[in-house]
């Protein structure tokens, strides 16, 4: 073969391979052509539903938004509050769905956006009748005034509610937020609940098992309820596999106005198992505080819960609804009770502080101070705790571990006990008579640090590790403390515990100022560091449309 037909030759290959390569990108670029970039639409009281749904013209209601939207599109709402069936979601008017990419449908301020029922209508409640992956992301919304239920989903999964707030549901056996059955893989973070409601923030399954359930920082207070069945604040009914981390329970206080209820006041955290068994749920870094609906909770009826877990939470200052009621009940089975604080709790006689019912109840390296009426461990077994100041502190199936502390007071004194461990509910402080006592580390609960990294679900990377981020000042404890004050409804004043008064140093009170000075100690400066808050300012304006 001639040179020029071997340079011919080559010439041809490297034609052909550049040919193949510009095809390919050709046809890259084509695939990419097809599909639409992800859009961002907007939503306003003062829209029209005739616009483009742009920032310069947003649309009217959530119904038209969301008609525009396609799975990954964000909408965004201008603040105000929205009513009517054309600002519901529901089963036949909700936002696309995909098999895993996120729809975005968020408030522009935190706050500023009500979705209000008026008292004639759900506003946010969906029942798929067979599992759907929804990916659908909430941020910022405030629900209010159901008919029913103010926030329910069913057979929806992979739903994320960031920020947002509900309050007062329908009259009778309802609940305020509530993840129904048959949902999987489901996140609350940072979300509050308040108001009328049986329960505050719950999951629920049955027949079809709710799994893979994470609420975390969140916060939950019962004003008013009439209701039939039990109440509490947090609960995973029949779940399989949740987790409830770094919430707060507080200020269930307003007795005279749980009116109607023939069932046990179950508390702030609990495992109700009525209808299907209840799995593997574990309560970590949680408090509840000024609660006279008991404490924690696990059920054991027809069906039972089985392996729940309370670790480093704090219960304090909590009373029960009569004597047929514990204050922490486990009736559940393999209970565990690990580094937690209870303390000051009136009972009445015939009731106990923690029962354990079925005997194969735990509890380790924990505080139980002040218990006053009756028993405080009641069929439990215990080892390396401190129990002081409490009436009697073994009643039947309960006796002392060989490393118990019953002669250790652990409340710190500035002039009498020094050395007492708890100057704050909220750790044990260093060098005082319960650090490095315990079996592993000190007795008592260390909240100082926030379980789960953000926004991660079930099985996700850092879904159930310590973050390192301090727990203090509680996420979103402002606006939570703004809504909260400002709630009047059925004679109920709002404006009480944590959402009034002043702290120790004079300035306006916080939900994290009110948890630490609860011992009396005025808070630490490292807490707030420079900024501690005297002001709160509420979110902007909002104005009303209202669309039938």
């Amino acid at each position: 073969m001639s040179t020029d037909s071997r340079i011919n030759s080559k010439f041809v290959l490297l034609s052909s391979d550049m040919l193949m390569k510009c095809t390919i990108l050709i046809v890259a670029l084509m695939i990419i052509a097809t599909q639409s970039p992800a859009a961002t639409y907007y939503m306003a009281t003062s829209g029209s539903d005739s616009n483009a749904g742009s920032s310069s013209y947003p649309f009217l209601t959530l119904k038209r938004s969301m008609q525009a939207m396609t799975a990954g599109d964000t909408l965004i709402i201008r603040d105000g509050t929205y009513t009517g069936t054309s600002n519901q979601i529901t089963n036949s008017q909700y936002p696309p769905v995909s098999a895993t990419t996120w729809t975005t449908i968020k408030a522009e301020h935190d706050g500023g956006v009500t979705f209000d029922g008026q008292g004639t209508r759900d506003m946010l409640s969906v029942t798929f009748y067979s599992a759907t992956n929804c990916y659908w992301k909430f941020e910022g919304i405030i629900w209010c005034k159901a008919y029913s239920t103010v926030v329910y989903t069913s057979f929806c999964n992979y739903i994320k509610f960031l920020r947002c707030g509900a309050y007062d549901a329908g009259s009778g056996n309802t609940g305020i937020f509530i993840v129904g059955r048959g949902c999987n893989y489901v996140l609350l973070e940072g979300c509050y609940a308040w108001g009328s409601g049986r329960t505050a923030i719950s999951a629920y399954g049955n027949p079809t098992s709710t799994t893979h359930i994470i609420f975390r920082n969140c916060v939950g207070r019962i004003d008013r309820v009439s209701a039939s069945d039990p109440i509490y604040t947090f609960g995973m009914y029949s779940v399989d596999y949740g987790l409830v981390q770094n919430c707060i329970a507080i200020d269930n206080d307003q007795t005279s106005y749980y009116l109607n209820n023939g069932g046990d006041w179950a508390g702030g955290f609990t495992t109700p198992s009525t209808d299907k068994d209840a799995t593997n749920i574990t309560f970590e870094n949680c408090i509840v505080l000024n609660s006279h609906i008991g404490g924690i909770f696990t059920s054991g009826n027809v069906y039972h819960s089985y392996d729940t877990t309370f670790r480093n939470c704090i219960v304090w200052d909590v009373s029960s609804k009569s004597a047929a009621v514990n204050i922490n009940m486990f009736r559940g089975y393999r209970n565990v009770v690990d580094h937690c604080t209870f303390g000051v709790a009136s009972m009445y006689t015939g009731s106990y502080g923690l029962n354990g019912w079925a005997g194969t109840s735990t509890t380790r390296d924990s505080i139980v101070y002040n218990y006053i009426g009756d028993h405080c461990l009641y069929n439990m077994s215990e080892d390396y705790s401190c129990l002081f100041g409490n009436t009697q502190n073994f009643g039947d199936g309960s006796s002392a571990g060989s490393n118990t502390l019953t002669t250790t007071n652990p409340i710190y004194n500035a002039y009498t006990n020094t050395l007492g461990a708890l100057k704050y509910i909220t750790r044990i402080e260093s060098n005082s008579n319960l650090s490095g006592k315990g079996s592993t580390g000190d007795i008592g609960a260390n909240l100082t640090t926030l379980q789960g990294v953000s926004e991660t679900l079930w099985g996700e990377i850092g879904y159930d590790s310590n973050t390192g981020v301090s727990m203090w000042p509680f996420p979103n404890e402002n606006l939570i403390k703004i809504k909260m004050a400002a709630y009047t409804g059925g004679g109920v004043n709002g404006a009480r515990g944590f959402c009034v008064g002043k702290s120790k140093d004079g300035s306006e009170q916080t939900l994290t100022k009110y948890i630490w000075e609860y011992l009396g100690n005025q808070i630490p400066d490292s807490i707030y560091a420079t900024q501690i808050p005297n002001t709160l300012s509420a979110p902007t304006g909002v104005s009303v449309q209202i669309i039938d």
